[in-house]
């Protein structure tokens, strides 16, 4: 029978200058009754909780009945530390009466993994003002019930969403609550896209986005805000005289195309080197979505009359429809901006059939310039399949899938598919390069909980 640790329910709190000081790597390790597998080659596990990054096998003695581990989530917490993005607030780790963690892992692993990348990177992570092991305040929470009555309502709370962040922060001062959470939204949508394609990304192969780092992007572009308004003002409301806007797109994604196009005379290199945004584009961005709006003056020949024509067709439910719209969107802008005219045979995104899947993909993906540039990465060549990939609902090994996951940073990871049973799948995370076994039905073609 387990022996009981803590007999009550205590609390500790571990910051620079209390009683026993931060909460240190050593601490963290202690918590999670972290194991490092024997140098010997008669003591290797076959099981373990993760490899560290010096590829050590690690067991999590005192973890035994959390949620599944998922290591890519306790990677992000790592840079998360490092970059200072970390702030205590108030959440606390949680153990049970018998020193079981029950809330805590990914962030006690990610203190842990955080000081290695440390270990490795010094003159790096002293720039973030590391200059020695790392830490981190944390409220500590033990004694609590180890009962699934009691557990099992541990992290049930509403996560919140990037536009919920963004409406606390009271970006939007001159509307009332209702329009501020809406115009909260709006630009949480237009700043994902923008982060997405300034990153050479689309929207179909877009990597986690964290709060940190969308508050941090936000700061850097905090004419997003301006682009948000006019947007809205174009938009006109929802009754009758309104919808101008969102009937051919997401009020985010024109909001975000509008900033990008704004700032096409930008000096990218320049500009991640510290310089500053080209506006030259401003006026003319704006007047591209002013024309799109209100279609007044626009005749035969226009790429705008075009464009109008086709984004009611081109359905947004998922992720590969919003690169159509951006792509469409993208192809109208360069045809009106250079003053050339633009039929919908002219600014329609030309498709492709894909010889896996025998489905058909677009085969253009145009940029605007200046912030919106694409990162070519080069890919190693796939593997010969010596056999025909399993089916399994729809799904064959190799394809692509997101991964419904509350224990994900945004709650859902992108991942290819190595294996497949009728009732699981194991996929290769491609943030990590993890896998991990998952039910099918957490199998999903579009990113799940997407709204734009």
């Amino acid at each position: 029978m387990a022996k009981i640790k803590y007999s009550t329910i205590g609390a500790d709190l571990r910051q620079a200058g209390a009683k026993d000081g931060a909460l240190s790597v050593e601490d963290a390790k202690k918590l999670l009754g972290w194991t490092e597998e024997p140098n010997s080659g008669a003591g290797a596990w076959d099981e373990w909780t993760l490899k560290d990054l010096e590829g050590k096998k690690i067991r999590l003695k005192n973890n035994l009945t959390n949620r599944p581990f998922r290591l890519s989530l306790a990677k992000r917490y790592a840079n998360e530390i490092l970059r200072k993005a970390w702030a205590f607030n108030g959440e606390s780790l949680i153990l049970d009466k018998f020193g079981m963690v029950q809330d805590g892992q990914h962030r006690l692993v990610g203190l842990i993994l955080a000081e290695q990348m440390r270990a490795k990177e010094k003159e790096r992570w002293a720039e973030y003002g590391w200059r020695g092991p790392v830490s981190m305040d944390a409220l500590i929470v033990t004694g609590i019930s180890d009962k699934p009555e009691t557990v099992d309502t541990i992290g049930l709370g509403t996560k919140r969403s990037l536009g919920d962040v963004i409406f606390r922060r009271r970006e939007f001062t001159n509307v009332d609550e209702k329009d501020a959470k809406r115009l909260a939204n709006v630009l949480s949508h237009a700043v994902r896209l923008c982060w997405i394609r300034s990153g050479g990304k689309t929207v179909s192969d877009a990597p986690h986005f964290p709060h940190s780092e969308a508050l941090s992007f936000l700061d850097t572009h905090e004419k997003l805000l301006d682009a948000v308004l006019y947007i809205w003002e174009q938009e006109g409301g929802q009754g009758a005289e309104g919808k101008r806007v969102s009937s051919f797109c997401s009020l985010g994604y024109a909001a975000g195309m509008l900033y990008l196009m704004a700032t096409a005379q930008t000096d990218r290199e320049a500009f991640d080197n510290g310089g500053s945004v080209s506006w030259k584009l401003w006026s003319k961005a704006k007047e591209f979505w002013g024309l799109v709006a209100s279609g007044e003056g626009l005749r035969k020949g226009n790429s705008i009359l075009a464009l109008r024509a086709l984004l009611p067709k081109i359905g947004a439910a998922g992720s590969a429809g919003r690169d159509e719209i951006c792509s469409t969107i993208i192809k109208a802008w360069n045809l009106w901006a250079d003053g050339k005219k633009g039929e919908v045979k002219d600014v329609k995104v030309k498709r492709k059939k894909d010889q896996e899947t025998g489905k058909f993909i677009l085969s253009e993906t145009p940029r605007i310039g200046g912030l919106d540039i694409e990162i070519i990465e080069e890919e190693e060549a796939p593997a010969k399949e010596e056999k025909p990939p399993k089916k399994v609902k729809g799904w064959k090994v190799g394809d692509t899938s997101w991964v419904d996951d509350p224990e994900a940073e945004e709650g859902c990871w992108f991942g290819t598919i190595e294996k497949l049973t009728k009732t699981t799948a194991t996929l290769k995370a491609k943030d990590d390069g993890e896998s991990y076994t998952v039910k099918l039905s957490a199998l999903s073609v579009d990113k799940p909980g997407e709204e734009d």
